[in-house]
């Protein structure tokens, strides 16, 4: 049976690179791949799609994977996407397999904004299964942070462990996920993927959104804080971008039933005192001393400091180890082998943001 694909948040940093390697296969797995594209103020959908293949495959394979893609302007969170009846026809009549990238990622956008993208956009998705005889396999990209604010280890069983959440974003995926877990149409294979903190690519450190593992950095390079509230037992799990996406195209192209939930994470974290450390060497900047967080002592932030580090802090005392054993025990099968994430990738990372002038090298001071 020919395959046909629908893939939503393909212009976003994890869809793009999925797409790239669906299309770079030696063998293409789908007949066609709709790519369901929102226009931005002065580009079309499709006008996007060709200027990020373009930077990332080149002239020559970009215009060849073109021949193969079909670009919907529309939306996810609209009736029907906001397409043509005969568009949204066509769709239905032949998509086999979906991959819901789509998202909205601010920490605090109000939730109703969250849930309309997150939430309501999946719900769309699962309706246009309900209503498709073709559909055969849903690949949905969760977060691993569905883990909110609970303690200890978190692993691809685990979901609702009566956790209170850090923000509305991570509320709104874990809602989002919910309706995808409670999905009743179980004749399809149900794929649900974690990432933790996405990050640039692991040769080169290359990535266009500078943002979850960037923006802390850049604001400590301006030395704007003494002292920080940092729990000195934090590990973060770093997963680069194109290490991701390699984990999601092998484990989706593995046939199966029903649900499996799979982590998109790093078999080791990071101390975040030795990210810390490493980032003020590197760029220069004065680290700040380090304290229990409380109340009391955020009321000592200026609006500013508040303002710039109060999306954050969850993350600088974030508790919860993400554990990804039966990922990693499936990917091992499939010859898939992790790369280390070690001191030269995150020097790697930092030497990319600085070229790209995101966090700039401190001056040094003469003595």
């Amino acid at each position: 049976m020919k395959r046909f694909v629908l893939m939503t948040g393909c212009t976003g940093e994890l869809g793009l690179r999925v797409l790239t390697q669906i299309l770079q296969a030696p063998v293409l797995k789908y007949e066609k791949i709709f790519l369901l594209v929102r226009s931005s103020a002065d580009q079309s959908g499709l006008e996007r799609v060709q200027k990020l293949l373009q930077q990332y495959m080149g002239p020559l394979e970009s215009r060849r994977a073109l021949s193969v893609i079909k670009v919907c302007e529309g939306d996810v969170t609209r009736n029907q996407f906001g397409l043509e009846q005969s568009t949204f026809s066509d769709l239905q009549r032949k998509t086999t397999d979906i991959f819901h990238f789509a998202a909205l990622t601010k920490f605090f956008a109000p939730i109703a904004d969250l849930r309309r993208v997150n939430v309501i956009g999946t719900r769309n998705i699962l309706n246009f299964i309900s209503t498709s005889s073709r559909v055969e396999e849903l690949h949905y990209i969760s977060t691993a942070f569905v883990a909110g604010r609970h303690s200890g280890f978190f692993s691809e069983k685990d979901f609702s462990c009566n956790q209170s959440f850090n923000n509305p974003y991570e509320q709104s995926k874990f809602e989002a996920e919910q309706f995808v877990r409670f999905f009743k149409n179980r004749r399809i294979r149900l794929c649900i993927y974690r990432p933790s903190i996405v990050v640039g690519e692991y040769e080169t450190g290359k990535i266009n959104d500078f943002k979850m593992f960037y923006q802390p950095l850049k604001l400590l390079s301006k030395e704007l804080f003494e002292v920080l509230p940092v729990d000195i037992n934090t590990r973060l799990n770093l997963i680069p971008v194109d290490i991701a996406a390699s984990m999601i195209r092998i484990l989706s192209s593995i046939k199966g039933r029903g649900m499996e939930v799979y982590h998109i994470t790093s078999p080791s974290d990071i101390e975040i005192l030795r990210l810390i450390s490493l980032a003020s060497s590197f760029f220069g900047f004065k680290k700040p001393r380090f304290c229990k967080s409380d109340k009391k002592f955020l009321e000592k932030f200026t609006p500013v400091q508040l303002r710039g580090i109060e999306s954050y802090l969850p993350y600088f005392n974030f508790k919860a180890r993400f554990v990804s054993k039966q990922t990693q025990q499936v990917l091992k099968l499939q010859g898939f082998q992790f790369p280390s994430i070690d001191e030269k990738f995150l020097l790697r990372l930092f030497s990319f943001a600085a070229e790209k002038r995101i966090i700039l090298y401190k001056l040094k001071k003469n003595c």
